[in-house]
């Protein structure tokens, strides 16, 4: 007897119009996506269901949306969204903005891009910067007017590290000095120049305070020197012979 197809559930609010959805090739039984992440109103979505996939409805009453949710129907809500998806901007200018950023911030020392440069959505950016605290970062930020996060929205609740991060590899002290930035359809180069220059800014003020910083910065001393300071000892040895 063959077992049940088990249905496999697929969370892309983040990706619609940044990123290329098949739901053949990618196996999904269940898609989700939003409308606030293209500008449009809150509160409004998508359900993909593949043929043959049953779900419990998530309110009962008057049948609506093909029973599934019955209530009032949000209908300027939905035309908002259908509009948004009709009149989005192709994303290969959301590209150049990502890659000016990256471009910007890998040039203050001891940072690390997060996952690959190329395959990755066109609006996201994930910079750690060693030796400081994300949160630190995030708040010197918003004192000159820059909105980013050290997580998603999802896990803003928590102090924890992002289990993304941890899972490909980083260790919990650079992944909790890592930042997440995000772009869209209206970000300017103008934008971008403003936000490196701060980052940059904001950076160099925490790493002065930082107490890693500073043991990174003796242990490294320390290296450099170590073969001037046993040359010298034995040139003092010699003298005393």
């Amino acid at each position: 007897m063959q077992e049940a197809r088990r249905p496999v559930p697929h969370r892309r609010v983040p990706v619609i119009h940044k990123g290329a959805i098949d739901v053949e090739r990618m196996d999904i039984d269940l898609l989700t996506i939003n409308a606030h992440k293209i500008h449009r109103p809150k509160g409004v979505g998508a359900l993909y269901i593949r043929t043959g996939i049953d779900i419990e409805p998530l309110n009962h009453g008057g049948g609506h949306e093909r029973n599934l949710r019955s209530g009032t129907e949000n209908v300027s809500g939905i035309v908002g969204f259908a509009k948004a998806v009709e009149i989005a901007v192709p994303t290969h200018r959301m590209e150049q903005m990502r890659d000016m950023l990256i471009d910007g911030l890998l040039q203050i020392p001891d940072t690390k891009l997060n996952g690959p440069r190329k395959n990755r959505l066109c609006n996201n950016v994930n910079i750690t910067f060693k030796f400081v605290e994300g949160e630190a970062v995030a708040l010197g930020l918003d004192a000159k007017g820059i909105a980013v996060s050290t997580g998603s929205a999802c896990s803003s609740h928590t102090l924890e590290p992002s289990h993304v991060l941890l899972a490909i590899g980083l260790p919990p002290e650079m992944a909790h000095g890592s930042i997440r930035f995000s772009l869209c359809r209206y970000t300017t180069p103008e934008d971008i120049d403003y936000t490196i220059k701060a980052v940059k800014e904001v950076v160099s003020d925490l790493r002065k305070l930082s107490p890693f910083k500073k043991q990174a910065d003796m242990e490294s001393f320390k290296k450099t020197h170590k073969g001037e300071h046993e040359k010298g000892e034995h040139d003092v040895l010699e003298e005393c012979h």
